[in-house]
């Protein structure tokens, strides 16, 4: 998947952890700990988000680990636990990657791509979902074809105060 390119920084984290089987988590024992910082630009609660994240597993494609995130305008953090199973489908005739994802999980969608509720508008969706996604990925990274079997937060609401 490394010759996948991703438009933002954070779907690097999800396409990584869900799709190469190569995540960071995967290259991790188990208990290290990942920070990184998400700007405003490339996210769509609009904010600087800081991202830390501690992986308790290490058995891909099974997904375990808890991600705090912080908005760095106002202090307002939100622990996710995730727990998930990933599969992954390549289509080599189409340069795609169709992913099902079950369980608790982040993720991001940016404008222009299918969401939960038709078409994401700006700034894009940070969503932490509950249940089952599938979504395509296209050769640039970007989602093409979402659906959810579950429930959905908007992480943005939650970090709003």
């Amino acid at each position: 998947m490394s010759e996948y390119r991703v438009r933002r920084s954070h779907r690097i984290w999800l396409l990584l952890t869900l799709v190469t089987g190569t995540s960071l988590f995967a290259a991790s024992p188990a208990g290290a700990y990942h920070s990184f910082t998400i700007q405003a630009s490339d996210n769509g609660c609009a904010v600087d988000l800081q991202v830390e994240a501690e992986h308790l597993g290490d058995r891909v494609p099974i997904g375990n680990g808890d991600i705090t995130f912080t908005n760095l305008e106002t202090g307002a953090t939100y622990l996710q636990r995730s727990r998930y199973t990933a599969t992954e489908t390549s289509d080599a005739s189409t340069q795609s990657v169709h992913v099902r994802i079950t369980g608790r999980i982040w993720f991001p969608l940016y404008p222009g791509e299918p969401g939960p509720s038709g078409v994401v508008q700006e700034p894009g969706l940070e969503l932490l979902i509950s249940g089952t996604v599938n979504a395509t990925f296209d050769e640039n990274g970007a989602v093409t074809a979402f659906s959810l079997d579950g429930t959905y937060t908007d992480l943005c609401a939650k970090l709003s105060s």
